[in-house]
């Protein structure tokens, strides 16, 4: 307190005090014993011999209060206690000044802790708000640090990047610093996971505070979440023709990307009566839907998408689908798994109708029927035959013609019909050049099922045929829709389906014996003369020998001998000899016939006669 210790003495007193007083407000004494408090004052006394009391005050010291500055007085007064002294005791003064020092500010909670996931919204910086105050400052300023690579904080102002270290600053009153602090998020940056932290600051600006600026870390940890894929170009069009050759099914290929998983998994669907896709593996079917997958790394999905193909099923139109998602196969995606979606166009494209039928290749006999088992189909539905074409080869003379849909028509170049025809309205044309007839058949619209009842029926009739003749081949050749060719559409099939009349003359036999037979005569000779002939063929296929008349069950009998190449087989009363064989061969054959009774008492009557009705087959 003394700059210049006071120096007491008293010339007829042992003892002396010294009394000291100061503004409460203003601080206290050390070393003047406990001061007394009154009205705002404190009192300090100091008794002892002069020269201890000399020493005390020496040692007095002044201890301003907390955060008081300004000047303040310390009373001082000596006095021996004795009444009456001769003099004055002495007083003094000691003006003290206290030079204002800038206080540091202070705050609560900058350090904490924040755990956050990996791409989460922005968070909270302070769990606890931080509360800033200053005593002697209007003013502090808020310094918050982070490493630029673990992400922003905002509600703090723009961060001033230096060194890889964003900067943030918040100045304003302590109340509208300490309101700030509580309002700034941490937003990590994408993809971040692992440990950072903010540091913070508090400071007021004025230089040689009294006090330590307070500071704090806020350690934050930010968890690894799974990142979902990522992929472009999923949704797309692509426009193709029915039936038309496997097509690239992404006009840009996608592009996919993992920033945490090795492998992806793609997922195609598709409905399976559109068709299938190829180069995707195996599809799974199920539902009525096809299932690809396709695993790899991005790299190796986006290389194996680029390459798959689109092959629409056989006569397939319409607008399908293929379904696309990516996934990685890890729990909890941050992010939606990408999908989209490739909008397919099949125009419809006219095929060619379509017609089988079996050629019966017949013998000829009046009517010959010249297909069986017709079937014809315009192939797309709503669609309908209008035309049949047929050529007949071969034609001679005009006594020839087909039966269409009940119509006699002539095969006579230039033949047309009258009216259209009773059952399915068709009508028709004849061309004939170069001895083969061309028919062409024009309906105002048959079904498939319409057009193979009217070739199923078609026959042929020549009403003169002559020994030689050739064959007439009858050909489908051709049958229109009204589907069009527009996008390369095919309106006429050509089956070509062909049936072959085959003429024959019918071959004759020549019998004249005639036998009496007695009972127990045995097996006799029937005829050993008889001669057989055709006038289009050297050989026979068939003979039949017939007990036609009288024939008695189980008694009448007949016996023959086979050749080399013809085999008998006797039923009842009839004997069929068959096996390819010259004419002089059957004659051989049918003149061994016999004929016995195996009864003693046979049945009365005669058998007469026996024919031989020779039924060639292809002779």
């Amino acid at each position: 307190l003394f700059t210049l210790a006071p120096v007491v003495s008293d010339i007829d007193s042992a003892t002396v005090t010294a009394t000291l007083t100061l503004d409460a407000a203003a601080g206290v004494l050390t070393g003047a014993g406990a001061g007394v408090l009154n009205a705002g004052v404190l009192t300090y006394t100091i008794t002892g011999t002069p020269a201890a009391v000399t020493t005390a005050l020496a040692g007095v010291a002044f201890d301003s209060a907390p955060d008081f500055n300004g000047i303040t007085d310390v009373g001082i007064t000596i006095d021996d206690g004795a009444n009456g002294p001769q003099g004055s005791n002495p007083i003094g003064t000691g003006t003290v000044t206290i030079n204002a020092v800038n206080d540091a500010p202070t705050a609560t909670n900058l350090t904490q802790s924040l755990s956050v996931g990996e791409d989460g919204a922005a968070a909270t910086l302070f769990t606890l708000a931080p509360v800033v105050a200053d005593i002697d400052s209007t003013n502090v300023t808020a310094a918050l640090t982070l490493d630029a690579a673990a992400g922003v904080l905002t509600g703090a102002g723009a961060g001033v990047l230096n060194a890889g270290v964003l900067t943030y600053t918040i100045t304003g009153t302590a109340a509208t610093v300490t309101a700030a602090l509580a309002a700034v998020t941490y937003d990590s940056a994408d993809n971040f996971a692992g440990p950072t932290n903010v540091g913070v600051a508090i400071d007021d600006g004025s230089n040689g505070p009294h006090g330590t600026n307070p500071t704090g870390t806020v350690s934050i940890t930010v968890n690894a979440v799974n990142d979902a894929p990522t992929a472009t170009n999923l949704s797309q069009s692509l426009t193709i023709n029915e039936d038309a050759a496997a097509t690239t099914l992404f006009t840009l290929p996608p592009v996919t990307a993992d920033i945490d998983s090795a492998n992806i998994t793609a997922t195609l669907t598709l409905d399976a009566p559109a068709g299938v896709l190829v180069g995707a593996g195996a599809g799974v079917l199920n539902a009525g839907v096809l299932t690809y997958t396709i695993t790899g790394t991005p790299a190796a999905v986006n290389a194996a998408l680029a390459a798959v193909t689109y092959d629409s099923a056989p006569n397939f139109f319409g607008t399908p689908s293929v379904g696309i998602a990516f996934d990685d196969g890890a729990n909890g995606p941050q992010g939606s798994n990408p999908t989209g979606r490739i909008d397919i166009t099949v125009n419809s494209v006219n095929d060619a109708p379509t017609v089988a039928a079996t050629a019966n290749n017949p013998a000829y006999v009046p009517g010959a029927d010249l297909f069986s088992g017709v079937t014809a189909s315009t192939v797309e539905s709503g669609q309908v035959i209008n035309q049949l074409v047929l050529t007949v080869t071969n034609i001679s003379d005009t006594d020839e013609s087909l039966t269409i849909d009940g119509d006699i028509v002539a095969l006579v170049d230039g033949t047309v019909s009258g009216a259209p025809t009773a059952t399915l309205g068709v009508t028709y044309a004849v061309a004939v050049s170069g001895g083969t007839a061309t028919v062409t058949i024009t309906s105002p619209g048959l079904s498939g099922a319409q057009t193979g009842t009217l070739i199923d029926a078609l026959s042929y009739t020549n009403t003169v045929v002559s020994p030689g003749d050739p064959a007439r081949v009858v050909t489908i050749v051709s049958l229109t829709d009204d589907g069009g060719t527009a996008l390369g559409g095919v309106a006429t099939g050509t089956p070509g389906i062909a049936s072959t009349v085959n003429f024959n003359i019918a071959p004759s036999i020549g019998v004249d014996g005639e036998i009496t037979y007695v009972e127990n005569d045995g097996a006799t000779l029937v005829d050993n003369s008889i001669t057989v002939s055709d006038p289009d063929d050297t050989n026979m296929e068939s003979a039949t020998v017939v007990i036609s008349s009288g024939y008695a069950v189980a008694q009448d009998v007949l016996t023959f001998t086979n050749t080399a190449n013809i085999t008998g087989n006797l039923v009842g009363n009839t004997l069929t000899a068959t096996g390819t064989a010259t004419l002089a061969e059957y004659e051989t054959f049918v003149e061994s016939v016999r004929y016995e009774t195996t009864s003693n008492a046979p049945a009365a009557g005669d058998r007469i006669p026996i024919s031989y009705p020779c039924v060639m087959l292809n002779a």
